[in-house]
């Protein structure tokens, strides 16, 4: 049965949001649950509870990751892929490639991120490396995939570091990277790791890049 009072509750927090940068996340979480009951396989209502679950004051990860375990949907595979990275502190499925080579649905930028976590679970470094080269093939401002090169020794993406640089102080600007309610902006601010502020790309130019630090942060 189709929660029509419900979607059009949730849809109508969503709007506000957009409008003013204002979520009741408690309200969303009711809202969700109660459509969820209704239509537990409902894909774009599954990804939402999640990105409700993965903010304050929630924070639930273990429920999340529960939630997405099952499902082959992209957008599923990076959540729980990043959850495994960021909360459990594993690496991400072997397979993940696989699951996901015949979508044609899938964007460059979660292509990307795909080759990106394949990245993490390689343990050869040479393929490690291959691996990013091409995730930033698919999408050049990956910061993830360009501090991880770093990381491994890979020192030709100075440049691509200065670029993304440029690019999360337009971001900012916009105040897109700080909308985490939305699928495409956690993406890209959370996924794709868009969200630095200037203390964090300073410790990252200390850290990797510091022949560029007096470039990269104008």
């Amino acid at each position: 049965m189709v929660d029509f009072q419900n979607e059009k509750l949730y849809c109508n927090l969503i709007s506000n949001y957009c409008e003013k940068g204002v979520f009741n996340i408690e309200e969303g979480e009711i809202l969700l649950k109660n459509i969820l009951q209704r239509n537990p396989s409902d894909i774009r209502y599954i990804i939402q509870y999640v990105l409700v679950l993965l903010n304050e004051p929630i924070l639930d990860y273990e429920t999340a990751f529960e939630i997405l375990k099952e499902s082959d949907d992209i957008k599923s595979i990076l959540l729980r892929n990043h959850i495994l990275d960021w909360y459990f502190g594993v690496m991400p499925e072997e397979k993940l490639l696989l699951k996901c080579i015949q979508k044609e649905s899938t964007t460059k930028a979660e292509w990307s991120m795909l080759y990106y976590y394949v990245a993490l679970g390689s343990k050869d470094v040479l393929k490690k490396i291959e691996f990013l080269k091409l995730s930033l093939e698919f999408y050049p401002y990956n910061l993830m995939s360009i501090v991880t090169l770093k990381k491994n020794g890979y020192v030709d993406v100075d440049l691509k570091y200065r670029l993304v640089v440029k690019l999360i102080n337009r971001l900012r600007r916009r105040d897109m990277i700080s909308k985490t309610f939305l699928y495409k902006p956690f993406l890209y601010s959370r996924l794709l790791g868009l969200d630095r502020d200037d203390d964090n790309l300073k410790i990252l130019e200390d850290l990797y890049f510091k022949s560029n630090s007096s470039q990269s942060l104008k």
